[in-house]
């Protein structure tokens, strides 16, 4: 077997090293290699959403103004994102009623060991006007790559919402999905996905939830906002939990008793988290290397601490999205969708 590529020292490894194998196989199935992004045609202020996201702030600018500058973010982005060694396919917005779908929250694509044939999920959620984001079209493209295939857009009928990436942080190498309950992602709604997606999985998965308030004591809405799992580390916002839940959640994370693979846990302050510093993504390049994704406003307000411990542990790409952000409230993790492929 030639060891001369990547993936013929890895098939020469499963051979010789399962241990070894173990580690580079576990490392594929957490992080992406693929991603997905949703090319703005039209992106504005959402009065709808606003309600209780506090990340939005409204402009003094005309749509077509927030539109433009938009574009040529989301633009730059994904050039940035391709320069990096990392494939991204883009769609188009087709509903222009759809301001939002330039965050991709209605869907998840799940593959790894407990999954190998892949499962599509689309999400139900709260606000009507994002529920014009899921695409007909983009979702049976999206089918192609899938043999599972799980709609739960009827739980919107009885006010049951999961808003699918935002709201779950998934933990591949544990098995593990962890959310923050808010009236984004309803208890219900969350065990009723679980008993869904165990039923596609070899593997079962279990769940951990929490509830988290920002520094003005209001409900932080999606999970994606205060936890995000890196390589080595676990980026929390722990002053956004009560006791105990913010010890069994530490405990959780970072247990070598209750995880394969454990976390360092780095504790992200609320002026951190309210710069974007938790909505960050993990993926892999074609050099395998762990680059993460993060925004200009992120980057800029790590502790020197922090930014130090991710630029001696990962390739760092920055990007400037500083309008949609202010705007439409989400950062580079929001502006994604993770595509896990089959092993190549």
């Amino acid at each position: 077997v030639s060891t001369q590529s990547t993936w013929g020292y890895y098939f020469y490894q499963r051979l010789m090293n399962p241990f070894i194998y173990q580690q580079i196989a576990t490392k594929f199935c957490q992080f992406a290699r693929r991603l997905i992004a949703i090319s703005p045609t039209k992106f504005h202020f959402d009065e709808e959403c606003a309600t209780d996201d506090v990340f939005q702030h409204k402009p003094d600018m005309t749509v077509e103004e927030q539109t433009a500058i938009a574009k040529k973010e989301h633009n730059q982005y994904v050039e940035n994102i391709r320069k990096s060694g990392i494939e991204i396919t883009v769609f188009k917005q087709g509903n222009l009623e759809a301001i939002d779908s330039i965050f991709p929250d209605w869907f998840t694509i799940q593959r790894g060991d407990s999954i190998p044939d892949g499962v599509l999920t689309v999400f139900p959620m709260c606000h009507p006007v994002r529920r014009k984001e899921k695409d007909l079209k983009i979702i049976e493209e999206l089918k192609k790559g899938c043999k599972h295939y799980i709609d739960l857009s009827s739980l919107e009928l009885s006010a049951e919402f999961l808003e699918g990436k935002g709201s779950l942080i998934y933990d591949h190498r544990n098995n593990k999905i962890y959310c923050c309950l808010s009236n984004r992602a309803k208890l219900s709604a969350l065990e009723k996905y679980v008993v869904e997606l165990n039923k596609v999985s070899l593997k079962p998965w279990t769940v951990f939830t929490f509830h988290g308030k920002d520094k003005k004591g209001l409900p932080i809405y999606h999970t994606d906002c205060m936890l995000q799992l890196l390589d080595k580390h676990a980026l929390l916002c722990s002053s956004a939990l009560a006791e105990p839940e913010k010890s069994m959640l530490i405990e959780e994370l970072s247990s070598t008793t209750k995880n394969k693979v454990p976390y360092a846990f780095v504790d992200i302050s609320f002026e951190e988290d309210d710069k974007m510093c938790c909505n960050i993504l993990n993926v892999i390049n074609d050099k395998n290397e762990n680059v993460l994704l993060m925004s200009k406003q992120a980057y800029d307000n790590y502790t020197k601490p922090h930014r130090d411990l991710l630029t001696a542990n990962y390739k760092i790409v920055v990007s400037d999205v500083t309008t949609i952000e202010s705007i439409g409230g989400g950062s580079t993790r929001c502006l994604l969708a993770e595509y896990f492929q089959q092993n190549r």
